[in-house]
C-alpha cells in the first residue's frame, strides 16, 4: 500500500465516521462505521504491504517490540487528519492491523449524552470511579471526557497511564501529564508505583487488567487520591467481580473490604445504532456506594447490586436496560435496530416502549415484563 493509499484510506475513514480501520493480505481494507464493516473501493492488500504501512507509521523502537511480542498498540497522527490508535499483530505468518480514529478535541460528557450523575462523579476528590464496557464501547472517550472536566474545573495534578495514550490534554486548571505504556513505563503497575511518588491528585488508569495494578489501584484510591479506571467487562457488577477476582481465593475477602471502602460508584455504557442512521449513541449504567451497595460488596453478595440499581432511581442510579429504554422513548433509537441484549429479550422493551407485546413479536406470552428482567450487556 502506497503512502499516498494510506493517507486516501485514513482520509476516507475520518470523513466516514468510522469506529476502526483494519488492514490484513488478500482483502482490501475495511472500515466499521456503526458497527458495521464495510470493504473500501481498493485492491486487495499484498502480502508485505502491512509491514510497510507499519514502518511509516511506527517508530523502529515499536516495530522490534512487534518482532519480539508479536503485537503492539501505539498512536499516530496524520496532519490535517487527525489521530489514530493502532494495534498490529502477526497472523498465520503475516501482520495486520487495526486503527481507531481519535478526534483532536476532547468531548464534553454533555456531548456525550451521559447523565449528570457521571460528572458527580468525577468531580470526587478521592475514592475510586470505574468506567466499564466491552471493547469499542466508548469506554475511553468517556473516561477522557471525565478527566478533561477535571482538567476545566480542578486545579490538581492529574497523571493518565494509558496503552496508548489517545486523546491528547491540554493544561488548563490542572496540570496533565500523560504516560503511554510501553514507552514511558514498561507496565501499568510500574507505572502506578512512580506515579504514587510524583504527588497526584488524580490517578487515570487506562487498564486494570493484573492483580497488582488492581492492588495499587485500591491503596491509592484509600490513601487520598482520586483514581478513575477502565474496566474490559459489560457492566458494573461484572467488573466489580473481576477485580475480585484478579486475587487468590484467600485474598478476596480482603479486596472486597477495601474495594467497599474505597469505591464512589461505576458507570457501564454500549454504543447502539440511532434509529435514523446517523451513527451510534451510548446508553449508560450508573452505579453509585451507597451504604447499601457497599455493604453488598464487602459481603461479597456483589450479584445482588442490580436490584439496587433498579430501585435507585432516586440516588441517580440507572440501568443500561432503564438508559436504553429512555433512548427508545424519545425516539433516538429502536428496539428493532441493534438493541444492547440479545433478540429475545427485545419484546419486553417494545412493550415496555409501547410498540407492542412480546406475544405480538413471537416471543413468549407475556414477555419479560420490566426492564429488571433484561441481562446486562
Amino acid at each position: 500500500m502506497a503512502a499516498a493509499d494510506l493517507d486516501a484510506l485514513l482520509r476516507e475513514a475520518a470523513e466516514a465516521g468510522a469506529s476502526d480501520i483494519h488492514v490484513a493480505v488478500e482483502v482490501p481494507p475495511v472500515l466499521r462505521v456503526d458497527g458495521v464493516l464495510r470493504r473500501c473501493a481498493l485492491p486487495p492488500v499484498g502480502v508485505g504491504e502491512p509491514e510497510a504501512v507499519l514502518a511509516r507509521l511506527a517508530s523502529p523502537e515499536q516495530v522490534e517490540r512487534l518482532r519480539q511480542h508479536g503485537e503492539v498498540d501505539f498512536s499516530y497522527s496524520l496532519p490535517g487528519v487527525g489521530r489514530f490508535r493502532v494495534a498490529a499483530y502477526r497472523q498465520r505468518g503475516s501482520i495486520s492491523l487495526a486503527m481507531r480514529p481519535i478526534p483532536w478535541k476532547v468531548p464534553e460528557l454533555a456531548d456525550l449524552g451521559a447523565p449528570e450523575q457521571v460528572a458527580a462523579l468525577a468531580r470526587r476528590t478521592s475514592g475510586l470511579v470505574l468506567v466499564t464496557g466491552r471493547a469499542g464501547s466508548g469506554k475511553s472517550t468517556t473516561a477522557a471526557a471525565m478527566v478533561d472536566l477535571i482538567n476545566r474545573e480542578r486545579s490538581a495534578h492529574v497523571i493518565t497511564l494509558e496503552d496508548p495514550v489517545e486523546f491528547l490534554h491540554r493544561h488548563r486548571c490542572s496540570i496533565v501529564n500523560q504516560r503511554e505504556i510501553g514507552v514511558d513505563s514498561a507496565g501499568f503497575a510500574q507505572a502506578l508505583r512512580a506515579a504514587a511518588r510524583s504527588n497526584p491528585d488524580v490517578l487515570a488508569v487506562g487498564d486494570l487488567r493484573d492483580a497488582e495494578t488492581a492492588a495499587l489501584a485500591l491503596t491509592a484510591a484509600g490513601t487520598g487520591q482520586f483514581v478513575l479506571a477502565a474496566v474490559r467487562q459489560p457492566d458494573a457488577v461484572a467488573a466489580l467481580e473481576y477485580i475480585v477476582g484478579l486475587f487468590p481465593g484467600e485474598q478476596q475477602a480482603q479486596v472486597s473490604w477495601q474495594l467497599a471502602a474505597v469505591l464512589e460508584g461505576a458507570i457501564g455504557q454500549v454504543l447502539v445504532r440511532r434509529v435514523d442512521g446517523r451513527g451510534r449513541v451510548a446508553a449508560f449504567e450508573v452505579l453509585l456506594a451507597t451504604p447499601a451497595v457497599r455493604t453488598l460488596v464487602r459481603e461479597g453478595k456483589r450479584q445482588q447490586i442490580p436490584a439496587l440499581v433498579r430501585a435507585g432511581a432516586r440516588h441517580g442510579m440507572r440501568t443500561l436496560e432503564a438508559s436504553w429504554l429512555e433512548l427508545c422513548g424519545r425516539g433516538i433509537c429502536s428496539p428493532d435496530v441493534s438493541p444492547p441484549f440479545p433478540p429475545p429479550e427485545r419484546g419486553a422493551v417494545r412493550s415496555s416502549v409501547g410498540l407492542g407485546s412480546a406475544h405480538e413479536e413471537g416471543g413468549a406470552p407475556g414477555g419479560l415484563g420490566l426492564p429488571g428482567g433484561m441481562r446486562h450487556l
